[in-house]
């Protein structure tokens, strides 16, 4: 593991548990975010669901009860489903012809911050 820098955050791969780890900058080095790669990474589940890996058809029935619980649903101008109140962002990553979730975990700072303007890649 690595730190690298994608210019406006600090990141750490951990390829082989399918982590990335995102700190807001080198002077503060709080853990801002994680991100669980959809292929390789841990199935991680809220609420009795899995997020990791799935296409967005499979979690369209979760999205829709987290909302109905009262969680505050907004999607990000691409269309990314996100729950702001939970710290939740549902990326989702192309592979092939398919697409496949990759949650992201925010916190600190980011947590406030405008999701679309995030510096995750």
């Amino acid at each position: 593991m690595g730190l690298q820098s994608n210019g406006a955050s600090i990141l750490a791969r951990f390829r082989e548990l399918g982590i990335t780890a995102y700190y807001s900058d080198r002077t503060d080095m709080s853990l801002v975010a994680v991100a669980v790669d959809p292929l390789s990474g841990p199935q991680v589940t809220f609420g009795g669901e899995g997020l990791t890996g799935r296409p967005p058809s499979e979690l369209d029935p979760w999205i829709d009860r987290m909302a109905d619980l009262g969680h505050e649903l907004l999607f990000t101008s691409n269309g990314q489903p996100s729950f702001r109140d939970l710290g939740i962002l549902l990326h989702l990553r192309p592979n092939g012809d398919r697409a496949y979730s990759r949650p992201i975990f925010l916190g600190g700072r980011w947590a406030d911050m405008d999701w679309d303007a995030l510096p995750i890649g």
